[in-house]
């Protein structure tokens, strides 16, 4: 689809401006028991090789002679991405409706518990977004979730603006779009207006539409192709909504799912066979189970939304809740899709791969693979397991989470006390 094309490498480009790769040429070798790359098959007694932050060689390799060894018995595979949250912002939405000039790189706090929560349940990298209590909302980030600022933690300035379908307060359905369809006509209007100007010679030289209304100018960068947008369509009819509006403007666009879209099942394998084989344009809310009532039958029936669109060829990536629910774990959102009819294969790539696809950074992350950055996790077993833990966090091939020196973990466990100089936060 025409709103689609140069996402992904849009997305790309961006990642690849954010920064090189680090300037240290370390070299780092993790042996372990069992390798699982999600781009090929498992790797039995393999050893992951990086250097300079990524990755090297995945396989039987033979290890360089100063390099820093880890020997690992247990499972290594990718760090996983969430491609959906507000995890870590210290406000909710803006009030007004239409505000494409906020971003999440404003809002986020690099010390909140919830980033720091990140390493320990085996994120490596986190797309922060506005919430979904908005018309056009404010610009995503791209993060992993390490250091002491925004800036030392960020990877994409810019991942796309939350346009979203949910009505907000005292709209209907039909009213939200409506306001969508007049926030783009109004800023088109706005530019073909100061065009005039600039004809007449009454403005100057590449004077921005409209200079003293930035959401007018946010939303230009939306409609011709400056930034993308990442739709929020929660039920079945939104995603018919959402499809005409981007497509009505040619805007490059990804969609969160709500439980209800399983009913536009055949509607979302459409458009993504039209977008390629490799496309994930879809993210699925964390509610990841749907009752759907048969009012004339007097009967009513549970969902299982992923299995349902997976039967339907569609594919997507997970994503997880903030809140103390087990679905606040990515491995739990992949275990229970793989309960609901995934094969394992499949879940773990719709937290790792076809999450990066999603994002539109795949060629950087969410597998191991030569050239790739060096974000793994140390598995004490299967990664999809209630019994396994992430033993250490290896981000851009620096160790930067190891659940022995969790003070904060241990505390939690062991009823550890915390020194008085120590800072309340604890540390690893």
């Amino acid at each position: 689809m025409k709103g689609n094309l140069g996402f992904a490498a849009a997305m790309a480009a961006a990642l690849l401006a954010a920064g090189p790769a680090p300037a240290e040429e370390e070299v780092l070798a993790v042996r372990a028991r069992r390798i699982l790359t999600v781009s090929g098959p498992p790797v039995e007694d393999g050893v992951v090789l990086m250097r300079g932050g990524r990755i090297e060689a995945v396989g039987k390799v033979a290890i360089p002679p100063l390099a820093r060894v880890i020997e690992h018995d247990g499972w290594v595979c990718p760090g996983f991405v969430e491609a959906h949250s507000q995890a870590g912002l210290d406000r909710g939405n803006e009030q007004q409706p239409i505000v494409p000039f906020v971003s999440a790189l404003d809002a986020l706090d690099p010390s909140a518990q919830a980033v720091e929560d990140q390493l320990r349940e085996g994120v490596t990298t986190l797309h922060v977004i506005p919430g979904n209590e908005t018309q056009i909302g404010g610009h995503g980030i791209l993060v992993k979730p390490r250091g002491r600022t925004v800036e030392e933690m960020l990877l994409v300035r810019s991942t796309g603006l939350k346009v979203s379908l949910e009505p907000v307060r005292g709209t209907t359905r039909a009213g939200q779009v409506a306001a969508l369809r007049k926030a783009f006509r109004d800023a088109l209007d706005a530019k073909d207006a100061a065009d005039r100007r600039r004809a007449e010679g009454a403005a100057t030289p590449g004077e921005a539409p409209d200079p003293e209304d930035p959401r007018r100018r946010g939303v230009l960068d939306l409609l011709e192709g400056r930034a993308g947008a990442f739709v929020h369509a929660p039920l079945a009819m939104d995603v018919r909504n959402a499809f005409s509006l981007c497509d009505e403007r040619g805007i490059r666009a990804r969609f969160v799912l709500g439980p209800d879209a399983w009913r536009a099942a055949a509607l979302l394998r459409a458009r993504q066979d039209a977008a390629g084989p490799e496309a994930v344009l879809y993210a699925l809310d964390p509610d990841l189970e749907d009752l759907d009532r048969d009012e004339d039958r007097d009967e009513e029936r549970v969902i299982e939304v992923a299995g349902v669109l997976h039967r339907a060829g569609v594919r997507f990536a997970l994503t997880s809740d903030e809140g103390p629910w087990p679905s606040r774990y990515p491995w739990y959102q992949a275990a229970r899709a793989v309960s609901q009819g995934l094969p394992r294969e499949a879940a773990l790539r719709a937290i790792t791969l076809d999450a990066a696809r999603y994002l539109g950074v795949a060629d950087r992350l969410g597998s191991l693979e030569k050239g790739k950055d060096g974000n793994l996790l140390l598995l004490t077993g299967d990664p999809l397991s209630a019994s396994t833990w992430v033993d250490r966090v290896i981000l851009e091939g620096e160790v930067v989470y190891e659940r022995s020196a969790d003070r904060r973990l241990r505390r939690l466990l062991e009823g550890e006390r915390r020194e008085p100089s120590e800072p309340a936060g604890g540390g690893k």
